[in-house]
């Protein structure tokens, strides 16, 4: 990690236009005497990346980059893990952390295009996240220098609740409160949650954590119905009709988000409890499983096209999965 930048000098900044990252973009100015670019990938986030080069630019950046990846996550990433079985824990489905190297190899290019000689990312030193950021910086161009505040002893914005305070102070626009403080991480195939009072695994969530699935209490009674048709382990219908994969993730996320699909996990003690909401990827793996998925208040069944069931299930005995949905 580099300690200190010449004026002049251009580093990209790995963007979400969360609050870590939205202080750590002035921080990286202030410590470091870099000019900052903001680079933001496109992986599905519904509505948060409403006016972020806006917000980038009002937080110091000279340069906002966003890339949509959502093809590439899903047809390189997303297809490929699912096939390969790659299910941590037996249950968790790689959310946050199958985005991580295309998030990073795309902010490299964006090193390249600009002149910049570093990169920087927001993820903490004590989780896997900045492994999986940095070996892909040192992959595809070991010249760039890397950028890591959570791991430089000056950075004193350690806790969320320092962090809002810093974005107060310097007139950062920022969704958080002290009230509303929940950490997320959101792409087209999952959506975590962690912080606050989810920190103590005994806390059931609380009806307004939710922001894709329904709270149990206000899911339907009756199951809906949807047919997925697949060609060589990979879903390319919907109800019969050919379907982007992209599309097909959406949709499903959205049946699987109205049934209350989700998944409380501790599988981090150094990093904290999370709340995760898979539709898609939990959804098909049931099917392939079990031939149907059930959600928190009955079944949200699956049917998969004549011809393909019995193959796929010969896969899945082989270790062979074919995708779990992240619904809600």
């Amino acid at each position: 990690m580099t300690k200190s930048g010449k004026k002049g000098e251009k580093v990209v900044l790995a963007y979400s236009g969360g609050l870590d990252t939205s202080v750590i973009l002035p921080w990286l100015k202030e410590t470091y005497g870099y000019e900052v670019i903001a680079f933001a990938a496109e992986l599905g986030q519904g509505d948060e990346l409403a006016g972020i080069k806006r917000k980038a630019l009002a937080s110091g950046a000279v340069k906002c980059v966003v890339k949509d990846l959502r093809k590439e996550f899903v047809a390189d990433f997303l297809w490929p893990m699912l096939k390969s079985g790659a299910v941590y824990e037996n249950g968790y489905l790689l959310g946050t952390s199958i985005a991580r190297p295309l998030i990073a190899k795309h902010q490299v290019d964006v090193a390249h295009a600009e002149g910049a000689t570093a990169v920087a990312h927001g993820a903490t030193g004590k989780g896997n996240d900045q492994v999986r950021f940095e070996l892909t910086y040192m992959a595809l161009n070991p010249s760039l220098k890397i950028i890591a505040p959570w791991k430089d002893p000056n950075f004193a914005l350690t806790s969320r609740e320092a962090a809002i305070d810093y974005a107060k102070k310097h007139g950062i626009p920022i969704e958080q409160s002290k009230k509303k403080i929940y950490s997320r991480d959101r792409n087209i195939w999952h959506l975590s949650h962690e912080g606050a009072d989810l920190e103590d695994p005994a806390n059931e969530p609380k009806d307004d954590l939710f922001v894709i699935s329904r709270p149990v209490s206000k899911t339907p009674d009756k199951p809906d119905y949807v047919t997925i048709g697949f060609h060589e382990g990979v879903p390319i219908k919907l109800d019969g009709k050919l379907t982007s994969s992209v599309k097909i993730i959406e949709m499903l996320n959205q049946l699987g988000g109205k049934h209350g699909n989700y998944l409380a996990s501790p599988f981090d003690a150094l990093t904290g409890f999370e709340y995760f909401k898979r539709q898609t990827p939990h959804t098909v793996l049931r099917v392939l499983r079990d031939k149907s998925a059930r959600s928190a208040r009955g079944p949200a069944v699956l049917v998969v096209e004549p011809g393909f069931h019995a193959r796929l299930l010969r896969l899945v005995d082989a270790g062979v999965y074919a995708f779990e949905p992240f619904i809600g």
